[in-house]
């Protein structure tokens, strides 16, 4: 038998390797040379004998244990439990658990009574005892779940090197095995409040009688106690729950929202690939300018001013107007193009095309705006004008164009 006292002398010792070993290789096995790196680690002044030596150290006195049939160790299970009840890093219950537990305090219960009602000292005490340990276990099986599930939530959060369903399938395990069953079992009008309705009903009815009869005095304490330690744990799980659920349905809802967004870009890609980009975001491209904008003529100055208010652009609530309805601003220079279209149509037989006539005629406007009036009128349904056959260059202003302007062929009837 291993001295115990030699035994938790070199835990103590070794405290840092065991906390690395756990947090290495928690589900895994691992290899001597695993543990030989993590003492040279720990300790980098040891030398290559007083290595091996601590190393045969922690296998003689069971802190870590060869595995059946193989050369690979793991920690000593005692060992793993007690060093995760030391750094609050428990495996998450099952809700089955907490389950077989209220029931045997509600079986014990029934035998508390039947003992009170003999007036049975010894087996009232007894039953006592093992009805606050099983509160106690319950108890600890909550805070153990809350541990485990905040660890479950870090490690989904920060451990980037697994895909997001690897990380986040413990937590969506826990919700389903645990968060879920456990909030109906505790529901104001659920099993585990009627159980223990029950159990403090049937205390207070016992210490009732102990009040009438004044007999098990002696035992009096130690059934308010019980009382107590149940009613609080009642309220311990119900606060236990609603931390764990708060930490993790934020998260569920989070994998389900990145699986739906996965499943959405997943079908857009399987359309690319059939049918090509182009014909597949034909239509549902988000657009930056309106139609007409799209096709209009600009100078630099002109493009520079847009990009400036792209730039400085500010997301705001506006509602845009409908198509029809919109008020196209004209520079306060300019005439009013109700006078400038009349003039075309007086002139479209005589003016060569009608970005010339436009230069010609409003010499004193800017170029922007003389380009603004250009389009307007080539896509103004009373003149019918025509891109003309042969390149042109017009010297404007400040610019020299070359395109193919537009000539106006013809007028409607209304206006011969």
């Amino acid at each position: 038998m291993i001295p115990p006292k030699r035994l938790l002398t070199c835990f103590v010792e070794h405290w840092g390797t065991i906390e690395k070993l756990l947090l290495h290789f928690s589900h895994r096995s691992f290899s001597l040379q695993d543990v030989q790196n993590i003492l040279k680690a720990l300790n980098p002044d040891w030398r290559g004998d007083k290595v091996y030596k601590e190393l045969q150290r922690l296998i003689q006195l069971e802190l870590i244990i060869p595995m059946a049939r193989s050369s690979q160790y793991e920690l000593n299970r005692a060992v793993h439990e007690f060093s995760q009840y030391l750094l609050k890093e428990h495996e998450l219950g099952l809700a089955d658990e907490i389950n077989v537990l209220v029931e045997d305090i509600i079986h014990v219960s029934d035998r508390l009574a039947t003992a009170a009602q003999d007036n049975d000292k010894y087996d009232v005490q007894r039953y006592c005892w093992r009805m606050d340990d099983r509160v106690r276990q319950v108890i600890k099986q909550f805070q153990q779940n809350e541990n485990a599930i905040h660890g479950l939530a870090e490690r989904a959060k920060y451990d980037l090197q697994l895909s997001l369903s690897h990380r986040y399938q413990a937590v969506m395990e826990a919700f389903d095995e645990y968060i879920e069953p456990m909030l109906d079992m505790v529901n104001i009008h659920g099993p585990f409040q009627q159980s223990f309705d029950q159990v403090e009903a049937r205390i207070t009815a016992i210490l009732d009688q102990i009040q009438k009869m004044g007999q098990l005095q002696s035992e009096k304490e130690q059934l308010i106690q019980l009382r107590t330690r149940i009613l609080d744990m009642y309220a311990i799980g119900q606060n236990s729950l609603r931390k764990s659920a708060d930490i993790l349905l934020p998260l569920r809802e989070e994998l389900r929202k990145n699986t739906r967004l996965a499943r959405k870009a997943s079908a857009v890609l399987s359309m690319a690939r059939k049918k090509g980009v182009d014909q597949t975001l034909l239509g549902k491209m988000p657009g930056m300018s309106s139609d007409f904008q799209r096709h209009t003529l600009g100078t630099a100055s002109q493009m520079a001013a847009f990009m400036a208010e792209l730039e400085s652009f500010e997301s705001e609530e506006y509602q845009l107007p409908e198509p029809d309805k919109e008020v196209v601003f004209l520079s306060p220079n300019a005439p009013k193009y109700k006078n400038i279209r009349s003039a075309a149509l007086k002139s479209a037989r005589q003016m060569p095309n009608l970005l010339s006539w436009l230069n010609t005629s409003y010499p004193t406007l800017e170029t922007d705006e003389l380009l603004y009036l250009y389009q307007k009128l080539a896509n103004d349904d009373e003149i019918v004008a025509e891109h003309a056959k042969e390149k042109q260059t017009i010297q404007m202003q400040d610019v020299s164009l070359t395109l193919y302007p537009m000539e106006a062929c013809e007028v409607t009837d209304e206006h011969h």
